[in-house]
């Protein structure tokens, strides 16, 4: 016949296991959780490093493209002094080959 104490004994220790079983038991659910959290993060930066990239080498052809722009827009600017200058050129041969006349 077993005594109180030995029955109480085994009571606490078989509380102690369950209790010690539900502590592992979540323990491996967090592991899960964070391996799962880690794996997620490591996506996320890579996605972000790419983005980052698209980035610099989107505002590289930005670049080029400004540039560009500026030298279209001096060419512009060049060929109208240009015309300007044949224009008032041919103004001036125009009025020079008119005879004067003495009305």
């Amino acid at each position: 016949m077993k005594n109180y104490g030995s029955i109480l004994e085994e009571k606490k220790t078989s509380e102690s296991a369950a209790l010690l079983d539900d502590s592992i038991t979540v323990t491996d659910a967090s592991g899960q959780i964070g391996e799962a959290t880690l794996s997620q993060l490591q996506e996320q930066r890579s996605t972000l490093e790419a983005a980052s990239q698209h980035a610099v080498g989107a505002r590289g052809l930005t670049q080029q493209a400004r540039q560009e722009m500026r030298n279209i827009e001096f060419r512009v600017v060049k060929e109208k002094l240009v015309l300007g200058f044949v224009i008032l050129l041919l103004l001036g041969v125009d009025g020079a080959s008119r005879p004067i006349s003495s009305d």
